[in-house]
């Protein structure tokens, strides 16, 4: 009996005490696998020379799904991320007496580090977030070297001037006299101030073969050709790059430095350098003397060509007028086209959409689309005005106002009809007429006989049966069953002849018929020139974009014009061609008929 209660009693408190042994045992296992969480970082090599790559890892091991580290790293080292990866392996373990299988997965995040300048880098310890966690691994550091510098080449840098103005873009050319055998050369760690944009540019001079590398960020092309120097016959590569500074002050550029491999005649091979002199320059702010008013920031030349889309409207018809702003990239100041409202003569003559100027997308390199709506006041204005620029130019100091052509237009007056014209012109008609008189003393007189007047009853009772055959024999019936379908017939003639004489229609079959008559990439031309309207000789690539035809269309035109306009024949296929400017016409002529449906 006592046995018996013991038994009843020891159950339960056995039974808490295996739940709490278990939750200890979960809690330490769960503390354990936070524990195995691991982040480390591994370099592929402790040194490298500048300009040169290496590996940089970062394994986080013993989590799942980690997000990608945050790593500062230095301004001496340029690192492109390759993207994360995961490895996993099991193996068998005892774990408190009981054999197990365990499989322990980590995740590899991979970065590329190039080398910029010679020094000890250090690269800060990185952080990786594990279920809102925070883990951090270790710094690395490895060292930047320069290799030997090769007395035997010469690197020239020149820059067109040394004292530059804010936002303007100057020519940089260099030139590498190339000793010996060289191969994978980079110069990456060239010295160009941040606040300098580069761009690429073409050298002034050919080569018999090009490369093309990277600098500064920017894919570059230069071109390899033999001279002489210093009184021997070597290789020389030249390229050009533009700069474009966006902050004032003094600022050094370059040296610029190419590191290659060098190959010696016994076969052996070594890493070299060579650089050039630093430039020091100057950057300043455009003057204020001479500014016009509404000057934009805007430096360098530019064209500008206006068109409308009809110069023979009525007062208040719209006129899409579109303007092309041609310059040299990055045509810095050109965010939009000039205000109109501040052009005197545009806000005198002409109401101006309040949305002001739409930008057709998307942009071609040197140039800007804009596109506005703009409406006669009245029936005196006779052109559209030119448009005006005002731009810095940094070779004279001084600024000069670029302008477009005025534009010839020709505006008829349209009379406005109001009530009270309606009222005074029925006065007018009724003022020599008689007086109504009373009703009362008016004669009643029998209705004059007409189509639906019916005669007396006696007539009609002695009126014989209806006939069909004499029905069709009165006029008034014959002419009741012909009128309709004559005056559809007449309709439709109508409309046929308007839809020939459509004025866009009649222009489209005239620029199709004016472009057969050409050849080759001229027959192109000529239609575009005639379909929108612009003289032949200012049609460029960028132009056929504006026709109303499909995308794939457009990007053909496109590169054949522009590859005619750069001297690469992109085809010489006269067929091909026909058959282009024959999907363009017909892609015309169909829009314009579904926007006059």
């Amino acid at each position: 009996m006592m046995s018996s209660m013991q038994s009843k009693l020891l159950n339960p408190l056995v039974l808490m005490i295996v739940a709490i042994a278990s939750f200890t045992t979960c809690a330490l296992s769960q503390s354990g696998n936070d524990d195995q969480v691991s982040v480390s970082v591994e370099l592929s090599r402790s040194s490298v020379y500048v300009g040169d790559e290496v590996s940089y890892k970062v394994i986080v091991r013993g989590a799942r799904d980690p997000q990608t580290p945050v790593i500062k790293f230095p301004e001496i080292v340029r690192a492109q991320f390759l993207g994360p990866s995961s490895q996993s392996y099991t193996s068998v373990q005892i774990i408190n007496g009981v054999r197990r299988s365990v499989t322990e997965r980590s995740y590899i995040f991979q970065y590329t580090l190039t080398a910029l300048s010679e020094g000890s880098v250090s690269i800060p310890a990185p952080t990786v977030m594990i279920n809102g966690q925070a883990y951090t691994g270790q710094t690395a550091q490895f060292e930047s070297l320069l290799p030997v510098i090769s007395d035997a080449d010469d690197l020239e840098l020149s820059i067109d001037r040394t004292q530059l103005y804010l936002n303007e873009s100057v020519r940089v050319e260099c030139v590498w006299w190339i000793a010996d055998n060289t191969s994978e050369f980079n110069l990456t760690s060239s010295n160009i101030p941040d606040t300098f944009e580069v761009r690429p540019a073409q050298p002034t001079t050919g080569g018999q073969y090009k490369i093309d590398f990277a600098l500064d960020g920017q894919s570059m092309t230069g071109y390899v050709e033999t001279g002489m120097h210093n009184g021997r016959e070597m290789s020389r590569l030249s390229f050009a790059f533009t700069v474009t500074p966006t902050q004032t002050g003094r600022f050094e550029l370059g040296p610029m430095r190419s590191i290659f491999t060098r190959h010696s005649g016994t076969g052996s091979r070594f890493r070299a350098y060579t650089e050039s002199d630093s430039i020091p320059v100057e950057v300043i702010e455009v003057p204020k003397s001479g500014q016009p008013d509404n000057y934009k920031g805007a430096i360098g030349q530019y064209q500008l060509i206006a068109r409308a889309s009809n110069t023979n409207v009525n007062v208040g018809d719209p006129i899409d007028l579109t303007l092309r702003i041609r310059g040299e990239e990055p045509m810095v100041g050109i965010e939009d086209a000039p205000d109109l409202t501040l052009i005197q003569s545009f806000y005198d003559q002409f109401k101006i959409d309040s949305e002001g100027w739409r930008e057709i997308t998307p942009r071609n390199a040197g140039t800007r689309l804009y596109q506005i709506t703009i409406r006669a006041l009245d029936e005196h204005v006779d052109e559209i005005p030119s448009i005006d620029l005002p731009s810095f130019i940094p070779e004279t100091g001084r600024y000069t106002v670029f302008k477009s052509d005025p534009i010839p237009l020709r505006v008829t007056g349209v009379r406005e009809v109001t009530l009270a014209d309606a009222l005074v012109n029925s006065n007018q008609n009724n003022t020599n007429s008689k007086p109504a008189e009373r009703i009362d003393r008016i004669d009643l007189t029998p209705a004059a006989p007409g189509l639906w007047a019916h005669t007396s009853a006696d007539e009609m009772r002695a009126q014989r049966s209806f006939s069909l055959a004499q029905t069709l024999q009165n006029p008034t019936w014959q002419a009741t069953i012909v009128a309709p379908p004559a005056l559809f017939c007449c309709v439709w003639a109508f409309a046929s002849y308007t839809r020939t004489r459509n004025p866009n229609r009649v222009r489209l079959m005239r620029a199709f018929s004016i472009a057969k008559r050409k050849s080759g990439v001229d027959s192109l031309k000529a239609y575009i020139a005639h379909a929108l309207e612009i003289d032949l000789d200012a049609v460029t690539a960028s132009d056929a974009k504006q026709l109303p035809i499909d995308e794939q269309t457009q990007d053909r035109l496109y590169h054949i014009i522009l590859s005619d306009e750069s001297n690469t024949n992109a085809t010489d296929d006269q067929r091909a061609i026909a058959k282009l400017l024959s999907d363009v016409h017909t892609q015309c002529l169909s829009r314009l008929k579904g926007a006059a449906a």
